[in-house]
């Protein structure tokens, strides 16, 4: 289900994507400008898939990278900031 109030929901092209697929989104947060891994659907509960598949799709765009699993803003649709190791042209931590 969509939240017409989610501005993860409307999933606009404000800044760099990395990747779209139907489970998962990938781009540079707004407010950070660190890429962070966004569920398509609205939701903050995963099913068996999106635990294997969220993971998979971070590692496969930014290996070694860690998650930050902490809501900070938009507390009801789950999104989780990379943290990209030293090195890589998108580091952040």
């Amino acid at each position: 289900m969509t939240d017409n109030t989610c501005p993860l929901c409307e999933k606009e092209k404000k800044t760099r994507w990395y990747y779209n697929d139907t489970v998962c989104w990938v781009a540079d947060c707004l407010t950070c400008q660190i890429p962070m891994i966004v569920l398509v659907r609205h939701s903050m509960d995963l099913t068996d898939f999106e635990i294997r598949h969220l993971p998979e799709i971070v590692e496969m765009l930014f290996p070694g990278a860690k998650l930050r699993k902490k809501q900070r803003k938009i507390m009801n649709h789950l999104h989780w900031h990379i943290l990209v190791p030293k090195g890589d042209k998108n580091e952040n931590f």
